[in-house]
């Protein structure tokens, strides 16, 4: 809700305009910032500007287009800060968070498909087998056709893609982490019955 202003002594007409305009502004801040608690602060920012520049505004300026202009740099005021507070929020969320192989895996998992959907087709074959069925890598270097040392460098960069696609998401994490989450939790058993 707005707060209360203290508006100078004989400033009746202020306050009768604040009540006036108030659902006009909250309105279009609420279009601009789609969150009511952000509306509300960009409204009370609105009338607190209002009242300060009162004094100043040139007979004949139209209210309603002074109030719109002033909510339209309000909204975009309020959203960068916004942003700027979720991304040190964020920062400092991945700077607290333990990175074991479990939380890993619990921020990688939604992500992850859509991941791998980024790899080649034998890139991503080879990362099936290595780590979803926990073959060796001599094991992942016959079924690929591929000589062992090859498989191993080929499993290396694709990790290493996928690496890069998390930390793009805000998931930081080295490529062993990834690799041991990968082990941990791609595989989960099937509701008993499902295969009947």
């Amino acid at each position: 809700m707005i707060q209360t202003l203290s508006i100078p002594a004989g400033s009746n007409a202020l306050s009768d305009l604040i009540e006036q305009q108030l659902d006009f502004v909250y309105s279009a801040a609420l279009r601009q910032v789609r969150d009511p608690h952000l509306a509300e602060d960009v409204t009370q920012a609105v009338f607190i500007l209002l009242w300060k520049k009162f004094p100043t505004l040139k007979p004949g300026t139209i209210i309603e287009g002074w109030l719109y202009e002033a909510t339209r740099y309000a909204s975009k005021s309020a959203m960068r800060s916004q942003r700027r507070r979720e991304h040190h929020e964020r920062l400092a969320g991945q700077r607290e968070m333990p990175q074991n192989d479990h939380s890993a895996w619990e921020q990688m998992a939604p992500m992850l498909d859509e991941a791998m959907a980024g790899l080649g087709k034998t890139e991503r074959d080879a990362v099936l087998l290595r780590y979803f069925r926990q073959k060796s890598f001599e094991e992942v270097a016959q079924s690929i056709g591929a000589t062992e040392p090859a498989t191993r460098k080929r499993v290396s960069r694709a990790v290493e893609k996928l690496r890069a696609f998390f930390a793009r998401r805000g998931v930081t994490s080295s490529a062993d982490v990834i690799a041991s989450a990968f082990g941990l939790g791609s595989i989960r058993s099937a509701p008993s019955g499902l295969a009947v």
